[in-house]
Parts: C-alpha cells; sequence; structure tokens
C-alpha cells in the first residue's frame, strides 16, 4: 500500500529501452506503482498490508516476521481416530510419500505397524514444507501389486484443506437444507441389486484423461514413423 494515499499497490514491469548493437541489455525490474498517484514508488513508500473479508489490514515488521515459519529436524504428531469424520468432510489436496533415511527403518516400520494395528493416524498442527506451514496428517498405507506390481507398505502425510477456505453447503447455488426421506420405491436400482455389483476400480482408471490422451497421440505417433 501506499503510504502517501493509501492505495493498494500492483506490481508492474518498469518499460526499459530495446537493446541494439551499440547499447547493452537491460534486465528488467519489478517496481511498484500508484495509480492513483501516477508515479513509481520506492520501498520506503510502501507499507505492507493484507487484505482480508474485514477490511485491509497494515502490518509492522514484526507482525511480518511473526508470519514466517521454519522447519525444524523434529516434529511430534498427535494420535487422533482413523475414521474421523471430520477428515472425510475436509479431504486433503496433496499427498507426500514418507521414506526413512538409511538406517531408521527399524523406527519407520514401529511407526507403521503403531499407526496400522491401532487404527489410527498421526496429527500435525502445524507442519512446515518449504517454509509453508499445512495443517496435515501421517497414516499407514498398503499399496496393492496391483498398482506397481509389487506391493508396498510406507506411510503418506495428507495435507488437509483448509477449513476456514470451506464454503458451507448453504453459500452454494440450489442449496437444501436435509435430504429427503428414505422410500425404497423411488430407488432407480434396488439396494441388494448394488450390494451385488463387484466391479473395481483398476490403477489405469486413476489416470488423468488428458495423459492418457496424450499416451494414444504418442502411440500413434510412433507406430506411424514406424
Amino acid at each position: 500500500m501506499h503510504k502517501s494515499c493509501h492505495t493498494v499497490l500492483e506490481i508492474e514491469e518498469k518499460e526499459q529501452a530495446e537493446p541494439s548493437l551499440t547499447r547493452p541489455s537491460v534486465q528488467v525490474r519489478k517496481q511498484p506503482f500508484c495509480p492513483k498517484c501516477q508515479q513509481w514508488l520506492k520501498t520506503d513508500e510502501i507499507s505492507k498490508t493484507i487484505e482480508m473479508t474485514s477490511g485491509i489490514l497494515t502490518l509492522s515488521d514484526t507482525e511480518l516476521e511473526s508470519l514466517k515459519f521454519e522447519s525444524t529436524k523434529r516434529i511430534e504428531a498427535e494420535l487422533i481416530q482413523a475414521n474421523d469424520p471430520v477428515l472425510e468432510s475436509i479431504g486433503f489436496g496433496r499427498r507426500l510419500y514418507v521414506m526413512p533415511k538409511a538406517g531408521a527403518l527399524p523406527e519407520y516400520s514401529n511407526i507403521w505397524y503403531l499407526l496400522f494395528r491401532s487404527q489410527r493416524l498421526g496429527f500435525f498442527p502445524c507442519l512446515v514444507i518449504k517454509e509453508k506451514p499445512n495443517v496435515a496428517v501421517i497414516k499407514p498405507l498398503n499399496i496393492p501389486e496391483v498398482v506397481f506390481g509389487k506391493p508396498y507398505q510406507i506411510l503418506v502425510v495428507d495435507i488437509l484443506n483448509d477449513t476456514d477456505c470451506l464454503k458451507s453447503p448453504t453459500e452454494l447455488p440450489d442449496s437444501f437444507s436435509e435430504l429427503l426421506p428414505f422410500d425404497a420405491s423411488r430407488l432407480t436400482q434396488p439396494i441388494v441389486a448394488a450390494q451385488e455389483i463387484e466391479t473395481t476400480l483398476g490403477p489405469e482408471r486413476c489416470i488423468n484423461p488428458k495423459r492418457r490422451r496424450l499416451r494414444e497421440i504418442a502411440r500413434q505417433v510412433l507406430i506411424r514413423s514406424l
């Protein structure tokens, strides 16, 4: 924000002269520009702000420093129930494989068996990855042979979605308060018939459609080149 006129700024590229044979090229640098005052600004003319639903907040250097997070070599997880309904409702946006360093396989195995046999997850209220804080859980995962040709038992970290950014169903178009009472006569397929279906999900069906199409194009190009 421009300190003088309190205008929210956007970083724009400052125009530079085109390079020529007699003049060396100049690196393009980004500099704050105030659209209200119509002038380029220096660093001491700018204040740091954060835009929130309640308005724009101006932050001090101390407050800005408090928003920085540093990763640590040691972190503790809180045990929670694996079937926690909140986790299913929130969902996760990213999954990371956790692999043990050399010599740490015994401890890694102990954590996997503890979580798997107790049906618990490890909850991280603040897991810092590349200076970015996340809320996450660590869980045991059984990867079946059909995926990679060999079964694997590994630990994974699921980065949870931010509940502060989730929308309530009432905020969505055509929202409703609750489902209608159950009526078996209105079902398009009997429940018993649905329970008899034994279709399983193969790994190939989970590939992104664009990637599948790209593979097919690459295969056709290879056939034409032969």
